[in-house]
C-alpha cells in the first residue's frame, strides 16, 4: 500500500509529524531496516556462493582448469549475492514515500493515533485490513463502502 494512501489522524497525529527527537526517530528507522538489511546480506550471499561454487565446479569439471576456480566462484558469488540480496531486501523494507518515515516519528505517550488507509480496490483493502489486524488494534473500522467491498 502507497505511503500516500495513509494518514495519521487522532490526538497523537501532529506529535507523530513533529517528533521532540528526531533521533528517536532515527533509532526506530535503524532497528527496523538493520536486521531485515543483515538478513539479505546473509541469505544473498549464501546463495550467491552456492550458485558460484556450482559454476566453479562446473568450470573445473569442462575445461580441466585448477581447483582454486571453485573457490574463486564461490568468493565472487558470496560477494555479488550479498549485494544483490541487501539491496532486495533494502527495497522491499523500506517505503519510498515522503510518509513513510512517519511510522517511526511517534514519540511515547503521544495519544491515540488513527491510521487511515484509503484504498478502493478490493484485494487492497483486505490486505490493509489483514496487515492492520496484525499489528493488534484497539480497534478496527471500515466505512460503508470499504465493508460492502471487502
Amino acid at each position: 500500500i502507497d505511503g500516500d494512501d495513509i494518514e495519521l489522524m487522532g490526538a497523537g497525529s501532529h506529535t507523530a509529524r513533529r517528533p521532540k527527537s528526531p533521533t528517536m526517530e532515527d533509532r526506530r528507522t535503524g532497528r527496523y531496516v538493520a536486521p531485515r538489511v543483515v538478513a539479505g546480506t546473509v541469505v544473498g550471499g549464501a546463495m550467491g556462493a552456492l550458485v558460484g561454487a556450482v559454476i566453479g565446479l562446473a568450470l573445473w569439471l569442462a575445461l580441466s582448469m585448477s581447483a582454486g576456480v571453485i573457490l574463486a566462484g564461490a568468493l565472487a558469488g558470496a560477494l555479488i549475492g550479498s549485494v544483490v540480496g541487501t539491496y532486495v531486501l533494502f527495497e522491499r523494507t523500506v517505503g519510498f514515500s515522503e510518509s513513510w518515515s512517519l511510522t517511526f516519528a511517534s514519540d511515547e505517550g503521544a495519544g491515540s493515533l488513527w491510521v487511515a488507509v484509503h484504498v478502493a480496490e478490493p484485494d487492497m483493502i483486505e490486505r490493509a485490513r489483514d496487515v492492520l489486524e496484525a499489528a493488534d488494534p484497539l480497534e478496527l473500522r471500515a466505512d460503508g463502502a470499504a465493508a460492502e467491498a471487502s
